[in-house]
């Protein structure tokens, strides 16, 4: 390990060489070789592919080090801190691979929740319409967790997604068990789309549940409306 750093050292013909002198003092090898590798070990320097040569050679030498690069701190999402209140609509969707039999009342479940983005990836929620627990039998848990897409559209919207675990739902033979409800958005900034898709995780196969799989699926069980709360620039458009 030590041979291949100093070979890399002597190409790039950062030393003081060993038998130079300072001071009218020759410099020993090894500290000749510390010296180099210090002045190689700065990214500043050399770049970071070659710094590796000289972090390489401290390391071999027993000398502490630690990369000089600077440290990127995250941003936080453009919905930060900003509130939502959902509308839901659950039940049968056209293009959904839900059984035949689940939601074939064409009953829908409407619950209404409000979330917050919060600055650590995390949703907060709260203000639960007031009758969903008696009619429709939901209790939303108190947090959930969000992330952007990296990806963008033509129009530059990217997709905002996150989820909200629950205690189960259900109205006639439109059910939903206890777990997670995943939501999905079109995003403009600090702006939502003023609608998205409901989807849940499950490890069967699609049109004949009874079959398991080894790895869960998603599955369309409805869509929701969203407004902004408490300032803003209003309603954002609508996902085409």
């Amino acid at each position: 390990m030590r041979r291949a750093a100093r070979e890399a050292l002597r190409r790039d013909g950062a030393a003081p060489r060993a038998g130079a002198k300072c001071c009218g003092r020759r410099i020993p090898q090894e500290i000749a070789e510390i010296t180099a590798a210090m002045h190689l070990a700065d990214p500043a320097v050399l770049g970071g592919a070659r710094a590796g040569a000289g972090m390489l050679l401290l390391a071999s030498l027993g000398v502490p080090v630690r990369s000089r690069s600077p440290r990127m701190e995250a941003q936080p999402d453009p919905l930060c801190g900003t509130r939502w209140e959902l509308e839901l609509d659950i039940g049968m969707e056209k293009g959904s691979w839900m059984p035949p039999q689940w939601g074939a009342s064409q009953a829908r479940v409407t619950p209404m929740i409000t979330v917050e983005f919060g600055d650590d990836g995390a949703i907060r929620t709260s203000d639960a319409g007031y009758f969903d627990e008696s009619t429709f039998g939901v209790r939303w848990e108190a947090a959930g967790g969000y992330k952007r897409s990296a990806q963008s559209t033509g129009d530059g919207a990217s997709t905002m997604k996150w989820w909200l675990a629950h205690g189960g739902m259900a109205r006639e033979d439109t059910t939903l068990d206890e777990g997670k409800l995943y939501f999905s958005a079109a995003c403009w900034g600090s702006q939502l789309s003023n609608r998205g898709m409901l989807t849940i995780r499950q490890r069967k196969m699609g049109l004949m549940p009874f079959i398991p799989t080894p790895g869960s699926s998603s599955f369309i069980v409805g869509t929701f409306r969203a407004r902004r709360v408490g300032g803003g620039d209003g309603d954002a458009p609508a996902a085409k």
